[in-house]
């Protein structure tokens, strides 16, 4: 159900060209970031990186490969079916699901962080859902970050990096019936400390 509707979310993506916390039902307790001005003709507001990066526990289980990337999946999660669409791959355990796209070539909006982080909260077009400060993921590429509560049992969290003029995107999304936000953030982490470009 839950792989189903992020699948989805990806290819809404194409068609229109990843720290612990309390499990607050209002929202997620980091606060949107304050924003800086580019001094530059196309100035664009974005969030600094985070300034510090929790220590965490690398997930070991199995990984999520494309040409170019790759993450890694904490033991118990499994590869789901990505019911035939090449440029995204997907694994999921009872408690959460991951959609892992690499999307590249065409997209004239593509253009930087900021862009792809916008386009995303129109895609997604949850109002629990908003932007958080960017982050470093594992191998130190930067990436935004979405976060919220989409209804009173999911929890969703979204990143997404643009290198060259490949982005990728990792959609997290967790039930809560069967765990707390702060252990989806824990897990979260884990993955995100596996992230390969290039590998």
């Amino acid at each position: 159900m839950t792989s189903a509707r992020l699948a989805l979310a990806s290819l809404m993506c194409v068609a229109s060209l990843a720290a612990c916390g309390g499990d607050d039902a209002g929202a997620d307790p980091a606060s949107p970031s304050t924003t800086s001005t580019e001094s530059t003709a196309a100035s664009a507001e974005t969030p600094s990186p985070s300034e510090t990066t929790p220590t965490v526990e690398p997930a070991d289980g199995r990984k999520l490969k494309h040409d170019l990337a790759e993450i890694t999946m904490p033991k118990g999660w499994t590869e789901q079916d990505n019911f035939g669409v090449p440029f995204i791959r997907q694994g999921a355990d009872t408690f959460g699901a991951l959609t892992f796209s690499e999307l590249g070539g065409e997209d004239d909006q593509a253009t930087s962080l900021d862009r792809i982080a916008k386009r995303q909260l129109r895609i997604g077009a949850e109002p629990g859902v908003k932007r958080m400060d960017d982050v470093v993921l594992g191998d130190g590429t930067r990436a935004y970050r979405l976060a919220g509560r989409v209804n009173s049992v999911t929890y969703d969290e979204t990143y997404g990096s643009l290198i060259g003029n490949i982005e990728y995107v990792l959609e997290f999304s967790f039930t809560t019936e069967y765990g707390t936000i702060a252990e989806a953030k824990e897990i979260i982490a884990s993955m995100l400390a596996t992230w390969d470009f290039n590998p």
